[in-house]
């Protein structure tokens, strides 16, 4: 029923139902993908608030992973896992994390840019990063990541 992250210093668990929206998107050197959780609420570390969880993956790097569930726990996904999982990393956790929140994963669409990216390379104040065109948003990646509404845009 959630997601358990275990760092140095901390222990976070983020419940499968806070999980709003899932990205997976390339990075723009085409050798990395981003995949981005958004969360509502969002996880707290003291007075901070964290909504996003980004992850950077090597498109090469691939596993192998066995599911410990059981038939019966196969079974309440009604096909959309199967208990051998592998290909590219960021595949096998795509696949998992759609089957277990029920979110539809968001990737971009048909934009291109002069380089043949899915990204613009652009700044938020101070701070580099890319800015992913989507069907009904923008995402900025990296930091800070930011989602903003086509309706939102004047």
């Amino acid at each position: 029923n959630y997601i358990a992250l275990h760092g140095k210093s901390y222990n976070f668990t983020v419940p499968f139902g806070s999980i709003v929206r899932l990205f997976l998107l390339p990075h723009a050197d085409q050798r990395q993908m981003f995949y981005v959780v958004y969360m509502d609420p969002p996880m707290r570390q003291g007075q901070t608030r964290y909504p996003f969880l980004i992850f950077l993956f090597q498109k090469e790097d691939t596993m192998d992973a066995e599911l410990t569930l059981t038939e019966e726990e196969l079974a309440e996904y009604k096909g959309k896992l199967t208990r051998e999982v592998s290909g590219p990393v960021y595949e096998v956790l795509s696949r998992v994390m759609k089957a277990v929140t029920g979110r539809k994963i968001i990737v971009p669409g048909t934009f291109k840019s002069a380089r043949s990216n899915s990204s613009i390379s652009c700044s938020y104040r101070a701070n580099h990063g890319l800015l992913y065109p989507l069907e009904k948003s923008f995402i900025f990646v990296h930091k800070p990541a930011i989602i903003i509404r086509l309706d939102e845009v004047t």
